[in-house]
């Protein structure tokens, strides 16, 4: 049986955006999470679940060739981190040596439980928004995956809930709201899961 977590979802997720928004391919991968923000389950008594998690980083720009479009960053505790930049990237010449590169990722995960419970509206295609002509080069992707099986865990401790879904009985982890009652959520409830990423790059000139 396969095992996969939601985790997995984030760092393929900010590879895509790198590769989108600013046309570069990197060797590391994003921080860890932020706490997540817990948003009540509103009028579902318990049976549905959101929770929002930020995370942030900054770097600086250490080197640029533009020849060989390699970008050189340097992370807030000293270490360095290598971009090729694709010849997708639009206005690289207009990145500088100092400037600041903040990437902010917004994780959204909504969990349905029960019979006859849905997901609200529809699941967002993939949205690519790119700077302005005449700014820096920068922008944001959304992206949303959903998925559905049956909870075959509940992690009361953690706030999470693992979900068998799809033929090949994948595993996957999705977190919960704290606000919620766990005991509502059941071995072998049918439960319907959304998580919708939201990636942010800006470059800066301090």
């Amino acid at each position: 049986m396969q095992t996969k977590t939601v985790k997995r979802f984030t760092s393929v997720f900010v590879t895509a955006v790198l590769l989108a928004c600013t046309g570069c391919s990197s060797t590391s991968n994003n921080q860890p999470m932020a706490p997540a923000e817990n948003v009540p389950a509103g009028d579902d008594q318990g049976r549905s679940s959101t929770v929002t998690e930020t995370s942030t980083k900054t770097a600086t720009v250490e080197s640029l060739d533009l020849s060989s479009r390699t970008a050189i960053l340097r992370n807030p505790d000293g270490s360095v981190t290598s971009y090729y930049c694709r010849p997708e990237v639009r206005r690289i010449d207009q990145i500088k040596i100092g400037d600041r590169v903040t990437f902010r990722n917004t994780r959204e995960t909504i969990v349905v439980v029960g019979k006859g419970g849905r997901l609200p509206g529809d699941t967002r295609p993939t949205a690519i928004e790119r700077e302005p002509e005449g700014t820096k080069a920068g922008g944001k992707i959304v992206d949303s995956m959903d998925f559905a099986g049956k909870i075959v865990k509940v992690d009361v401790r953690n706030y999470e809930v693992i979900l068998q879904t799809g033929a090949a009985g994948v595993l996957r982890t999705v977190k919960v709201s704290r606000d919620i009652n766990l005991a509502k959520f059941k071995q072998g409830d049918d439960a319907e899961a959304r998580v919708t990423q939201v990636m942010a790059i800006a470059v800066e000139t301090p």
